[in-house]
């Protein structure tokens, strides 16, 4: 395991930046009057002149300099336990003397409205090799991809990157099939694939940051086959981010996001709707859920000691808060991941159920039996939830109140494998060898393009430019009328994550990351 902070979080330049208040380390002998009026040597005490730079994260992959962040107040707390705060000037240079040059040096930045930023640790004797020079970087919280669909109600519309912008900036192999894309999260790429390995990797460079195999702890076979979740908090005074996951096992859990280090883990659980026993996960197929202090996930079978359902699990611990059983027979099987809008939950199944829960205490609101097998995620826009079903190739709108059906389509193709995206009163979503825009308002065909191979994946948004895949093309097309304005020769699933200045490509078994045209 590699345990060391990402090269975004940390940015500590070998050259140093020549300015007025250039880095220094000051060496002081205090003298002790001894015995007869003599002055005696103390021992001596070293300490360094650090130079504090301030940067916008997400803007820092445009290139170097470019996302200075001039007048934001940091404070630095060395291994002597002394908290000194910065002197600031206007070139975004934060000057902090006297900071001892043992142990480990805390750089702090307190994040302006709309940001969030983590303490940055280093070793003093690396900052006084790199010249004195130490870059915290800011991110903005509404330019991240942290969880399946981006927003809780999964309505998979990004950030306003719009489309790639000349060839890739890097390209990494993740070693295995990759089904879901990554988070992007504060600096991060991070995923699971089909060889059961948790990933870090810098969104700067593509460079493995740390690599976690679940399994091994538990004695099994792990395999990701959803998108892990993301989310950040101030715990203890400092802010914290967490990467919450769950695999093909049965294996929940909760690690560091800049260092792989393991919060919690669980395979079971016992809680408020058990009835007692402790139930065994066994399979998890979902994509997990983040709210607040409540991480939600949906276990895939009703068989062997298991059961089909909703979990409401603690985000600090995973002990249970409650849980919900879904499946209605023996053959319930649940890969559809957890909506959130409004208070309720929503979630459906492959036995033809779409289900809306209190989030608060799992509460069934109303249940709604529609036939066939879902596989996609619910789609939710005010009132609206919209899905697709993996076996009659249809997709439906239903009420979010009652769940009555509005509309549903005729059958659109062989299956509607992937969840709908909706975005500009429409709704988008591929079936079989066809990509169709449908009006969210009656599920009539605004526009539909022909596709070479299947469509498996879900679609995804980037300021009006909407991304799909089939086996071996990705394509982005207006929202408006589905005229193509990018494509690429690769793409599997589900093509596309983004923050503001980084737009992720996915491949079978690679990622490609591009920089979004202006």
């Amino acid at each position: 395991m590699i345990r060391q902070r990402p090269l975004i979080s940390l940015l500590i330049f070998v050259t140093v930046l020549v300015v007025a208040a250039a880095a220094s380390v000051a060496l002081t002998r205090p003298s002790v009057v001894g015995v007869g009026g003599q002055a005696s040597a103390a021992a001596v005490r070293a300490t360094v002149t650090l130079q504090v730079r301030t940067i916008d994260g997400d803007k820092e992959l445009r290139g170097a300099g470019a996302g200075i962040m001039a007048g934001v107040p940091v404070t630095v707390k060395d291994q002597s336990g002394a908290t000194r705060t910065a002197t600031r000037d206007g070139s975004g240079i934060a000057t902090v003397a006297n900071v001892d040059a043992g142990g480990m040096i805390t750089v702090t930045a307190t994040a302006p409205r709309g940001y969030v930023t983590f303490p940055t640790t280093v070793a003093a004797q690396t900052v006084i090799a790199n010249g004195g020079r130490v870059d915290v970087p800011l991110y903005r919280d509404d330019q991240q991809w942290l969880t399946w669909g981006r927003t809780n109600d999964r309505r998979r519309v990004g950030p306003p990157a719009g489309t790639p912008s000349g060839s890739w900036l890097w390209t990494t192999d993740p070693g295995n099939n990759v089904e879901f894309p990554p988070s992007l999260a504060y600096g991060m790429v991070v995923y699971g694939s089909y060889h059961g390995y948790l990933c870090a990797d810098s969104q700067t460079t593509g460079q493995n940051v740390w690599r976690e195999y679940p399994g091994d702890k538990w004695g099994r076979v792990s395999k990701f086959a959803n998108q892990v979740a993301v989310s950040s908090w101030v715990e203890n005074g400092r802010r914290i981010a967490r990467v919450f996951y769950a695999d093909l096992s049965g294996i929940v859990g909760s690690r560091d996001l800049f260092t792989g280090a393991v919060d919690w883990e669980i395979t079971a659980g016992k809680g408020n709707g058990t009835k007692g026993k402790r139930i065994q996960f066994k399979s998890i197929e979902a994509s997990p859920l983040v709210l607040g202090k409540t991480v939600y996930i949906c276990t895939r079978f009703n068989r062997s000691g298991s059961k089909a359902g909703l979990w409401a699990l603690d985000r600090s611990s995973g002990k249970v808060r409650w849980f919900k059983a879904l499946g209605r027979t023996s053959r319930s099987k649940i890969g559809s991941s957890p909506a959130y809008a409004g208070g309720r939950l929503f979630v459906a199944t492959y036995d033809g159920y779409v289900y809306a829960l209190r989030s608060s205490n799992g509460k069934v609101l109303w249940r709604k039996k529609i036939g066939g097998q879902f596989y996609s995620t619910p789609a939710v826009s005010g009132t609206r939830l919209f899905i697709g079903n993996k076996s009659n190739g249809r997709m439906y709108c239903l009420s979010t109140r009652n769940g009555r059906v509005l509309w549903r389509t005729k059958r659109l193709g062989t299956s509607v494998h992937g969840s709908p995206a909706v975005y500009g009163g429409r709704v988008f979503v591929g079936a079989g060898n066809r990509f169709y825009a449908l009006k969210a308002s009656n599920g009539r065909q605004v526009w539909r393009k022909s596709t070479k191979r299947r469509i498996w994946g879900s679609a995804s948004i980037l300021r009006g430019v909407v991304y799909y895949s089939d086996f071996g093309h990705t394509y982005a097309r207006t929202t408006r009328k589905g005229a193509l304005v990018w494509s690429t020769n690769v793409g599997r699933y589900s093509p596309v994550t983004a923050t503001r200045h980084l737009i992720i490509v996915c491949d079978r078994k690679s990622f490609y990351a591009y920089r979004p045209k202006d």
